[in-house]
């Protein structure tokens, strides 16, 4: 196998148990499973093998961004976006890249 392949195979096992271990931490049973495609989508911005750790990070800051609109379209009424919406602004930002990192 060539270098690229292999490099890309290694991120996709690192990005696929990053995900399944988030997911036992985390009921996000309706959120919508797009790791792959969210993968693909950052490889469209850096494609050069040297930027493989920024990809997988731009890569878990969407499937965050991602999760949650889910939650926001699917599992909230107003009144619950609002509480969830005053929380997050009330979240710390380093507390979130602590735990991405």
């Amino acid at each position: 196998m060539q270098c690229s392949k292999l490099l890309i195979i290694h991120i996709y096992l690192i990005m696929y148990r990053w995900w399944k271990e988030f997911q036992t931490r985390i009921d996000l049973s309706f959120a919508t499973d797009r790791m792959v495609e969210l993968h693909f989508w950052m490889l469209g911005v850096n494609f050069e093998p040297y930027y493989s750790y920024s990809r997988i990070m731009m890569t878990k800051i969407f499937v965050f961004a991602t999760s949650f609109d889910d939650l926001y379209d699917n599992c909230s009424t107003t009144e619950e976006s609002d509480i969830f919406t005053t929380a997050m602004e009330r979240f710390a930002y380093l507390d979130i890249l602590l735990y991405i990192f």
